[in-house]
């Protein structure tokens, strides 16, 4: 049965345990409300960063997450927008929807009275969760052997289940800050992809921004307060957002956004992004027929994804498109896609987890190394997903 699980708009803490289910109800008729819902959900959608641009409010508040260094003391630091501030949005926009509509458009009027994940409806995306850091530190890890290859190939990150993207705030930081990659690099290309548009509107392209610059505003004297450890607020007006997407040009850096559920449609979105399809506005402009292209290096992370046996396959599905629509890329050749999907072991009262995704994988004729394993508590690895 389909239910919601609850955690705090107001306390943006990673979760430890995952999603918490409650117990099975005889007459909770949420299973019947969700599958209705999701007949009417739109099919997966692509949205130009202008357009996640133009639906920001005034101003967002923020708090700093520090994303520690392997092996080190140091930890580099990315900013996040505020659940508080994003649950305001939230309300304010529902309250301008029409009953018919407001289902579908805004995920809060969709949950019952304090629950804030219902499957098929509302995928959690608000809330960070402990998986998507794993995936972030691991990242950190591994920069050097990435930045090698893409200095003179490009690369294009697939984030699926996006969320708040940490792994790829991750990634746009390390860009940002790297001194060592030519200043005329081949383009760098972000595809954000989450279930609900409103978690790319409100949550996923916010952060971008805040991120960006938290790392350009010294030198590029943008109008940005310099972050600190208690929580603060960015003005937002057009002049900013206007050098905001003039920065990520000049720097050959693109962003995209793709909600809806996984599917071969949702696939053939994802892999028509690339830099060619896009005009200075951002707009995106893909010829219905485009076969699937994508840059030389692809890499496609996710974290949390797997908690559900209802999308396991379709998940699962979708990935092994993405890595072999890349690996046929005629230039590919010593750089092959990676992928790498962050998960904890097992997801207590849900069914999913990493052996029931191993057992997936295998179907699809693909294999999956542990690259990382978590030290305690609730086991946690990152697996990195291959065709054998």
């Amino acid at each position: 049965m389909s239910q919601a699980f609850m955690f705090g708009f107001d306390n943006d803490v990673v979760e430890e345990d995952g999603p918490k289910w409650p117990k099975k109800s005889h007459t909770d008729t949420r299973e019947t409300s969700a599958m209705q819902m999701k007949s009417q959900l739109e099919e997966p959608k692509s949205h130009s960063l202008q357009e996640m641009l133009s639906l920001l409010p005034s101003s967002i508040s923020y708090s700093t997450l520090a994303i520690n260094v392997p092996n080190e003391t140091s930890s580099i630091q990315l900013l996040r927008r505020e659940l508080f501030d994003i649950r305001a949005q939230l309300m304010a926009e529902d309250s301008h929807l029409g009953e018919a509509n407001q289902f579908l458009s805004n995920p809060i009027a969709g949950l019952s009275s304090g629950d804030d994940l219902t499957p098929g409806v509302y995928e959690g995306g608000f809330k960070t969760w402990e998986c998507a850091i794993d995936l972030a530190q691991y990242l950190v890890g591994q920069w050097s052997s990435i930045a090698g290859v893409i200095g003179s190939r490009g690369l294009h990150v697939i984030e699926l289940g996006a969320g708040t993207a940490v792994p790829s705030l991750t990634l746009l930081h390390l860009v940002l800050t790297n001194s060592s990659l030519p200043s005329s690099h081949p383009p760098f290309q972000f595809t954000l992809a989450d279930y609900n548009p409103s978690v790319l509107h409100l949550s996923t392209i916010p952060n971008f921004l805040l991120t960006h610059m938290l790392h350009t505003s010294h030198s590029r004297s943008l109008p940005f307060a310099a972050p600190t450890p208690t929580n603060s607020d960015l003005e937002i007006n057009s002049a900013l957002l206007s050098r905001f997407s003039s920065d990520l040009s000049s720097r050959n850096i693109y962003m995209s956004a793709i909600s809806g559920p996984w599917s071969p449609t949702f696939f053939r979105l994802v892999s028509s992004q690339t830099p060619s399809h896009h005009a200075t506005s951002f707009s995106l402009a893909i010829p219905p027929t485009a076969a699937p292209s994508l840059p030389p290096f692809t890499l496609i992370l996710a974290s949390e994804t797997i908690y559900s046996p209802r999308s396991l396959q379709p998940f699962t599905n979708t990935l092994f498109d993405l890595l072999d629509a890349a690996a046929a890329h005629p230039d590919c050749g010593q750089s092959p896609p990676r992928a790498l999907v962050a998960a904890k072991k097992f997801y207590f009262g849900v069914g999913g987890g990493v052996e029931e995704f191993l057992t997936a994988v295998k179907t699809r004729g693909g294999t999956a190394d542990v690259v990382w394993e978590s030290g305690g508590g609730v086991g946690r690895v990152i697996l990195e997903v291959r065709r054998s």
